[in-house]
């Protein structure tokens, strides 16, 4: 007896069967106007103040000006090249510094 030839559809379907997929959610927010190294982002409503945003070129903001309609950021990095309409990325992490004397240094 001939085994049949695999069809397209059975080709796919174990191709697809190596996949797995993962999805992942990220709030976004869009710069409406900058200038001097701060912007002003339309969206991102859940930001928190000091956190540390993100744009698609990797460029970091810190979330200092928090009102109802938008969310003044101060880029941490150079802020040349952005423009209105960048997108810019929640990354759930707030500015922190370690302080006092690491352990075992004397003051």
């Amino acid at each position: 007896m001939l085994e049949e030839p695999p069809t397209r559809a059975a080709e796919l379907r174990k191709a697809l069967d190596g996949l797995h997929w993962k999805v992942r959610q990220q709030e976004v927010g869009w710069i409406d106007r900058v200038g001097d190294g701060v912007a002003f982002l339309r969206g991102a409503r859940s930001v928190r103040f000091a956190e540390l945003l993100e744009s698609t070129d990797g460029r970091s903001a810190l979330a200092f000006d928090i009102r109802p309609d938008e969310v003044g950021v101060l880029f941490l990095d150079s802020a040349d090249g952005v423009r209105a309409g960048d997108e810019m990325r929640l990354t759930g992490r707030v500015a922190s510094t370690l302080v006092g004397c690491r352990r075992g240094s004397k003051p």
